[in-house]
């Protein structure tokens, strides 16, 4: 949900509602008139407890949402020694992300991403007609990214 404070697309906010996961838009800065944009903090990381801050627009998938929550529920990790993303990203976790990304017709985004409740995909055209949403423009500064909830 997005809440506008005045003429400054900075100023706005972007909050998660209870209805996860959620699939976004992401990029570290804004330009004061792209005003469908809101500033996100979002706790990630498994028990060490990050922020992913910046700014966020919400995407509205028309499909593609028990992938989302495959993804959110770390279905990747089950093959892992460390079935969760609790206590952070090992090698082992990235590269089952990575094939079970393949084994459904998705690429990563930028893996510096990955991390509980951070879930990276690459901001293309067949990835977004995966989720219903080939006609969204993505400014070339943006990461898609799914959104889940931290485990803390």
């Amino acid at each position: 949900m997005l809440r506008r404070w005045g003429n400054d697309a900075r100023s706005n906010e972007f909050w998660l509602d209870d209805n996860g996961p959620w699939l976004v838009l992401w990029r570290p800065s804004i330009r004061r008139d792209e005003s469908e944009w809101g500033a996100l903090s979002h706790t990630c990381g498994g028990f060490s407890i990050y922020k992913l801050n910046g700014y966020a627009l919400e995407l509205k998938p028309t499909r593609g949402g028990e992938l989302m929550a495959a993804l959110a529920d770390e279905e990747f990790c089950r093959t892992c020694k460390a079935d969760r993303l609790d206590y952070g990203v090992k090698a082992e976790h990235r590269q089952a992300y990575l094939d079970w990304l393949a084994k459904h017709g998705l690429a990563a985004g930028e893996m510096t991403q990955l991390k509980q409740a951070v879930y990276p995909l690459r901001p293309d055209h067949e990835t977004l007609d995966m989720f219903g949403l080939a006609d969204i423009d993505v400014p070339a500064d943006a990461q898609l990214l799914v959104l889940g909830e931290n485990c803390d």
